[in-house]
């Protein structure tokens, strides 16, 4: 399929893949991947459909609040609270529960760098062991090593999304300051050669690039850098959290159009083990239960959750949602250079 670069709306300004990624695990699942999906798109339209999944389709989960980067765009209060780390008990009960219900997808890591997690490992095999379809984690790829690289590849774990935000090394620290861009592109390139090695198409990889001030104009360096090498390239917006402790005004237009589907096919589990609707940082202020004290199924079948979905389809969204929608009013880079 020709390579495409388009223009997106939301938290995305551009996207470059080679092929549909869909179709692309589609062929390479089965049809529970095609079902997943189908069931995806069916509860993130829920206005249209009226579909809520019996259980959750997607769970976010962050093991340690904490990142080993100090990038500039990150929101900071998160990683300077008490550490909080998940315990490896309570995830195998969480990998149990998603594995009694058929849990299809997970994303690890979230809001913070999920390799400084001491038991990373005996998780991704737990993870593994569930059944789960569509495993996907983000990274700085700066902790990664060679053991870990073969352990991903050889539990054919499906995507990794690699946060790399510049071209050359001096935007690079800019951004993301003490920091090692050499290494991070060399284990990427380790990942590429060991999915060589085993003749494996997974995990896809997916290099994520926030524009900035500092860095807009290396996006087509970027592009032309890594095109041939990954699997897909996402630009994406900066969202201001500083919004997430002050008050945002957010206008009439922008709530009578605005839909949140998270609430209706995902839940995020936080380090402490707090669970929310959804996985940004102002949905903390949106706890909808713990793992500690009760299932994933009670919650998302909770008065909690059903308050936030109600919220949502009748547009009296709660001060965290109306500050999360806040960034739809703002663009905060101008001037991007237009890659069509």
């Amino acid at each position: 399929m020709e390579k495409k670069l388009k223009r997106e709306t939301n938290n995305f300004i551009f996207k470059y893949q080679k092929e549909d990624v869909d179709e692309k695990l589609t062929a390479l699942l089965g049809n529970d991947f095609k079902k997943y999906r189908e069931d995806f798109y069916r509860a993130e339209n829920y206005p249209k459909t009226g579909f809520i999944p019996a259980f959750p389709l997607t769970l976010y989960v962050e093991f340690v609040n904490r990142c080993n980067y100090n990038c500039i765009m990150c929101y900071k209060k998160h990683h300077q609270e008490p550490i909080a780390e998940l315990d490896l008990s309570i995830f195998q009960k969480i990998m149990k529960e998603a594995k009694e219900n058929n849990l299809p997808s997970i994303n690890l890591g979230m809001g913070a760098e999920m390799f400084l997690y001491k038991d990373i490992k005996k998780a991704i095999e737990m993870v593994k062991d569930a059944g789960i379809k569509d495993i996907f984690f983000s990274t700085n790829a700066s902790l990664l090593n060679d053991e870990l690289i073969e352990l991903i590849v050889k539990n054919k774990i499906t995507r990794i999304k690699i946060s790399l935000d510049a071209a050359t090394v001096g935007t690079y620290k800019k951004i993301r300051r003490d920091s090692d861009l050499e290494k991070v592109e060399k284990n990427i390139e380790k990942i590429i050669e060991c999915k060589k090695k085993y003749g494996s198409i997974l995990p896809l990889i997916r290099l994520s690039f926030v524009v900035l001030d500092q860095n807009k104009g290396e996006t087509r360096q970027f592009i032309e850098k890594w095109k041939d090498k990954v699997d897909y390239i996402d630009f994406q917006r900066c969202i201001d959290f500083a919004y997430v402790d002050q008050p945002a005004t957010i206008s009439p237009k922008t709530l009578e159009k605005s839909f949140c589907p998270g609430p209706f096919y995902s839940l995020s589990i936080w380090a402490d083990g707090t669970v929310t609707p959804f996985c940004s940082f102002y949905d903390l202020k949106l706890p909808m239960g713990n793992v500690y004290k009760q299932s994933l199924k009670k919650i998302w079948n909770g008065d909690n959750i059903k308050k936030i979905r109600q919220q949502i389809i009748s547009k009296n969204f709660n001060p965290a949602c109306q500050k999360c929608l806040y960034f739809e009013d703002n663009t905060f880079i101008e001037n991007i250079p237009n890659q069509a």
